[in-house]
């Protein structure tokens, strides 16, 4: 099994100010148990970042398997969002990212993406 290609996720676009979003989309995908064997290095920091994206806590995955990620970039206005599905856990986890590379935080922002989700 390969990792998943850095320029190919859920998306349909393809805008240059999306790289970071690349990069993360990327590190998320890179978590899940099946990439373990592909790279254990890869897999393993992308699991602790993930861990820390989602839990505050970089070691909270470690014994834990990802079972499943979607990410996308640039879906209903929001930057990145991902769909994490972690094994013998019943909760589907939702991560929104907002990017801020060329814009200011706005008031109303995280409630705008709450509706959203």
């Amino acid at each position: 099994m390969e990792l998943p290609s850095l320029f190919r996720d859920e998306s349909t676009s393809m805008k240059y100010e999306e790289m970071i979003d690349f990069c993360l989309s990327w590190t998320i995908r890179c978590s899940e148990e099946k990439f373990q064997n592909a790279n254990r290095k890869v897999n393993s920091y992308s699991k602790r970042i993930l861990s820390l994206l989602l839990f505050d806590n970089p070691d909270y995955l470690t014994d834990r398997k990802v079972v499943s990620t979607r990410v996308w970039k640039q879906k209903s206005y929001v930057d990145l969002l991902s769909e994490i599905e972690i094994e013998n856990d019943n909760t589907l986890y939702v991560l929104v990212i907002e990017s801020k590379m060329y814009s200011k935080i706005r008031n109303g922002q995280l409630e705008k993406y709450k509706e959203i989700i």
